[in-house]
């Protein structure tokens, strides 16, 4: 094809069906990193267990040093599928465990304006902590 003609018919639906192809992968490849993909990954595998962590709730925040303010914090969910559970037990698992923690990812501090001390604010994340069984062991 010169730099002025028109893509033929056949050039277009090869770039079409190329697209496609390039859609589906990345679909397929985002589907193996999610928790069902894993899940089905370690079943492929043999695995007896399963372990996956789930963010839930992110919480940021920033101390502000300006006379009487308080800190600001702002809290945003993680929105994991709402059935995130039941599609990895449709791998072949059954939830044996499930614990939930808090993992301080950084801290923000200022010094109070035209008073001592500090006001100081954490970030992080709750993450849920999922242990399956196999179901077939």
């Amino acid at each position: 094809m010169g730099i002025f003609a028109k893509p033929t018919e056949e050039e277009l639906a090869a770039k079409a069906t190329q697209r496609e192809q390039e859609a589906r992968e990345k679909a397929e490849d985002e589907w193996y990193a999610s928790p069902p993909g894993q899940a089905y990954l370690a079943k492929e595998a043999g695995d007896v267990f399963f372990q996956v962590e789930i963010p839930h709730k992110t919480i940021t925040g920033f101390a502000n040093a300006m006379w009487a303010s308080n800190t600001s914090q702002r809290q945003q969910a993680n929105a994991p599928s709402s059935d995130m559970l039941g599609l990895i037990e449709s791998e072949g698992w059954r939830l044996e465990h499930a614990s939930w923690v808090y993992v301080q990812t950084g801290q923000n501090s200022r010094d109070k304006f035209l008073a001592s001390g500090q006001q100081v604010v954490v970030q992080g994340e709750i993450v849920g902590i999922y242990l399956f069984r196999n179901a077939d062991s």
